[in-house]
């Protein structure tokens, strides 16, 4: 076991907060990084999503649900509130409903807000 050093929990931090922008880059999100907090054998970091999840979001609860799920299902944060085009209609992604088995994307039909399920497939090529 090598010993733990204040260069080499550098070397941790700043590979960390690298591999965090990246992975808040592919998701949409605003990734930060807290730490390290020193114990005598150990150093521990955390990663928070910040309030902001990314340019052109509203940061709602709905739009944080929406981060949270959006990756699970191959969508992005980027996703919530896209508009698209199904059978010559135009909807605007609203939430998503993980416990479906197919039709996880609930959207609302423009202009009259009623709400309809699609396949996450429906919003990615629309």
């Amino acid at each position: 076991m090598t010993k733990l050093t204040d260069e080499r929990i550098k070397v941790v931090e700043e590979a960390l907060v690298a591999e965090c922008a990246r992975l808040g880059k592919k998701l949409g999100l605003v990734l930060s990084t807290h730490g390290p907090f020193l114990r005598t054998e150990s150093a521990n970091f955390s990663v928070r999503i910040a309030g902001t999840l990314a340019p052109g979001v509203p940061d709602c609860a709905a739009a944080r649900a929406f981060a949270r799920a959006a990756p699970k299902v191959g969508l992005t944060v980027a996703d919530y509130g896209k508009r698209f085009v199904y059978a010559g209609k135009v909807y605007k992604v609203e939430r998503l409903n993980l416990g479906a088995r197919k039709y996880k994307v609930v959207a609302a039909r423009e202009p009259d807000g009623k709400r309809f399920v699609f396949p996450v497939s429906a919003v990615k090529e629309g």
